[in-house]
């Protein structure tokens, strides 16, 4: 059973291959169920692409087999 956590925003910085190491941050906000519980995310750069891609709700595997696909030229 998942606990209600307060937590309504998440915020990722830039950084390049950065987003690659929020994998593991989503993964782990995903098996605690603080994730479902996100109502807003926003973020630069790098950080602005992983938002994007949690806003549509995906699991953390999801996320990161999309930025792997990506054109980053």
């Amino acid at each position: 059973m998942n606990k209600e956590y307060p937590f309504r925003n998440l915020v990722f910085r830039g950084g390049g291959v950065r987003c690659f190491a929020y994998h593991g941050v989503l993964e782990v906000l995903e098996e605690e169920g603080i994730l479902a519980q996100i109502d807003r995310v926003a973020g630069t750069s790098a950080g602005a692409a992983t938002a994007a891609l949690v806003s549509f709700r995906l699991s953390a595997d999801e996320t990161v087999a999309l930025f792997k696909r990506m054109n980053y030229a």
